[in-house]
């Protein structure tokens, strides 16, 4: 519905919430907050949350409210691991229950163009990730990347609550609900890189190859790619 402007949102003092509800926005909010710790020089501990929709009452009626949605990080990193210059450790975990990031109206999930926002499997899933970064001379660096997912997928037109593009009205049940629930997926994926500094610009020369097994399909691939300008981001699916 367009409700065209609204003016309480020029106040320049505002508890945004509050006017939210004062004026009965149905707009989707969710809460999230993140930490980072650095000690003894070489360590790093990290993490995030996130709460939408938890209604701590629900759980004297049962466990497991499909509406109590949560998603969580947890992270190490170890610099220059076991003493050895330029070898950087990293492990990492994610968990996101059923039906976060989803909305009783679709067009206010989480998502962009098609495309979800916080994390590439949605909801309904769990994720364990290390890398291991090295570089041994100036210029040239090596990584590698073993990574974990488990989903629980929609199967016979339920939905499991992985897929936000599904309104959260259709879950499942209202109690019972679990991480994983639905057909499970499992996708492990390995992947090797070498990366070469060119002329010490910030441009780089790479070659790629990676192993992904999706349940009992194996895929093997490889790739030469020239990057400028541009920062790398894992690919772990």
């Amino acid at each position: 519905v367009n409700r065209g402007f609204e003016l309480e949102y020029l106040n320049p003092i505002i508890f945004y919430r509050s006017t939210e509800q004062f004026i009965g926005s149905p707009d989707n909010a969710l809460l999230g907050f993140q930490f980072k710790w650095n000690f003894l020089k070489r360590f790093q501990v990290y993490g995030q949350g996130l709460i939408d929709d938890f209604n701590w009452r629900n759980r004297v009626n049962g466990s497991g409210y499909w509406g109590n949605k949560l998603a969580l990080q947890a992270g190490a990193k170890y610099i220059d691991a076991f003493s050895i210059k330029r070898l950087d450790l990293q492990m990492e975990i994610n968990s996101v229950r059923p039906y976060t990031y989803a909305h009783f109206n679709p067009s206010s999930n989480y998502t962009h163009y098609r495309q979800y926002l916080a994390h590439p499997m949605g909801a309904n899933f769990r994720e364990i990730a290390m890398i291991a970064r090295y570089q041994p001379v100036p210029r040239l660096g090596l990584m590698g990347l073993f990574c974990l997912v488990q989903k629980g997928t929609d199967v016979g037109g339920i939905n499991y609550g992985g897929n936000l593009f599904l309104t959260n009205m259709t879950h499942l049940q209202d109690y019972g609900n679990k991480l994983l629930q639905g057909n499970p997926l499992k996708v492990v994926t390995l992947t090797g890189k070498l990366t070469y500094q060119i002329l010490k610009l910030n441009a780089f020369a790479e070659v790629e190859a990676r192993f992904r097994k999706e349940n009992a399909v194996t895929s093997i691939s490889a790739m030469a790619t020239l990057r400028m300008n541009i920062a790398y981001k894992p690919v772990k699916f």
